[in-house]
């Protein structure tokens, strides 16, 4: 994005589909095998939901990248925990 936006953003924006058709799967892959648990809707949607997050902060991204990774992913293991059925665990 820094050294050729216009190459890359029409993906981003008008071409997201594709992106996130790949990106999507991709990430729920990964969810499912730290959270097997996760019954498959479950994970379609975390990974439809984390792909469009991920796409956002490529078209704008954040300067500070470790202020917004940390909490980011925390946010994805506490949602993925609970809807595996497991108690809402304390991130502090």
């Amino acid at each position: 994005m820094t050294s050729e936006p216009e190459a890359l953003l029409p993906f981003l924006t008008l071409g997201s589909g594709l992106v996130l058709w790949i990106v999507g799967p991709a990430i729920a892959e990964v969810v499912r095998r730290r959270a097997p648990a996760l019954p498959p809707d479950e994970l379609a949607f975390l990974g439809d939901a984390i792909g469009r997050v991920v796409v956002s902060y490529a078209i704008s991204p954040n300067p500070d990248i470790d202020s917004t990774a940390a909490p980011l992913a925390g946010m994805v293991c506490a949602y993925a925990h609970r809807a595996a059925g497991g108690a809402p665990q304390d991130r502090t």
